[in-house]
């Protein structure tokens, strides 16, 4: 036991400089792939945004033309619909 307590600094000693590489090593990959999903994740919310704003851009125009239908007293409301 005693032998194994001389030598224990000295395993510390070397192989704590290559954990610490094995660890920043992982670290940085790991944060590389974490930017990358955070990347990923943007560029698809910001599609699906862009998809919805066209969306409710359509709305919009669709409520207008059923509002001028619906508070226009000149016309008909069966003949406006039935135009659309």
């Amino acid at each position: 036991m005693g032998a194994f307590l001389e030598i224990f600094p000295i395993i510390l000693a070397v192989s704590s400089p290559v954990l610490i590489i094995v660890f920043v090593v992982h670290y940085f990959r790991y944060r590389s792939e974490v930017a990358q999903r955070i990347r990923t994740t943007a560029r698809d919310a910001e599609a699906e945004n862009e998809e919805l704003r066209r969306q409710i851009k359509g709305l919009r125009e669709r409520v207008e033309v059923l509002e001028a239908i619906v508070t226009d007293k000149r016309y008909d409301l069966g003949s406006r619909i039935a135009n659309l």
